[in-house]
């Protein structure tokens, strides 16, 4: 699930981890919710107590809704983060469950 205000490529980098894991995937709208699907995921970015910096980005699964897995991707000290990096958490987040799966 996207935020609905995150530039596309966002969207795209953590689509691609999650296939490069070996999940099949489908954008859904936030709007549409947990419930929208057996097993979906949502992710958002954390942002420190000032707004100023990033932190990271957060993964969490819910599988009929409920809550099942979460993970945390840290930004660098600076506060940045890449593409690149955003599906490489994608892919390691998505393979960690596959493990637990």
């Amino acid at each position: 699930m996207s935020l609905g205000f995150l530039p596309p490529y966002v969207d795209e980098a953590v689509e691609k981890g999650l296939t490069d894991a070996g999940f099949e995937v489908r954008m859904i709208k936030m709007t549409e919710g947990v419930n929208a699907c057996a097993h979906c995921m949502v992710y958002m970015f954390k942002i420190n107590e000032k707004e100023d910096a990033l932190e990271g980005i957060f993964f969490q699964t819910f599988r009929n809704g409920e809550e099942e897995f979460e993970g945390f991707g840290e930004a660098h000290p600076d506060g940045d983060m890449r593409t690149a990096e955003i599906r490489a958490y994608a892919k390691e987040f998505g393979e960690r469950m596959l493990e637990k799966m």
